[in-house]
């Protein structure tokens, strides 16, 4: 008498325990991929946007096309919100001088500042999975 132990033996032979865990765990498979594969796009999109940005942003004549740029186009990578950010507080900085407290040390190690501070909320970002971007 031979006894298979192929796939469909296991199928007959289980009982509904069996098959429930297998279910389960073709469930679990087949959610694994799709994440893995819409992160990937997710990434690669993103990436793409990024080179995008970083050519506009550095074929930009002054840092005013620049804010123009960043006006008419969304925030869709890091870098446009970081460059966001560092226009913004210059702006702030020229119009309010460096009165503020943020702004001690001068405007070089302010604006270094608030970039060191993006970079770190988007380290964040990334860490958490709170955005894809």
């Amino acid at each position: 008498m031979e006894q298979g132990l192929g796939f469909a033996h296991f199928l007959t032979q289980a009982d509904a325990l069996g098959r429930g865990v297998l279910v389960l765990l073709l469930a679990l498979s087949v959610a694994s991929w799709y994440l893995m594969v819409t992160k990937g796009l997710g990434n690669v999109l993103a990436g793409r946007r990024a080179d995008d940005f970083l050519r506009r942003f550095w074929e930009a004549d002054s840092l005013h096309e620049v804010n123009i740029t960043l006006d008419r186009h969304p925030l869709d990578n890091a870098f446009a919100e970081l460059a966001q950010q560092v226009l913004k507080a210059a702006d702030d900085s020229e119009r309010h001088g460096l009165q503020k407290l943020a702004a001690a040390g001068g405007v070089g190690e302010f604006l270094t500042r608030v970039l060191r501070n993006g970079i770190d909320q988007e380290a964040a970002r990334v860490e958490h999975g709170w955005r894809t971007g």
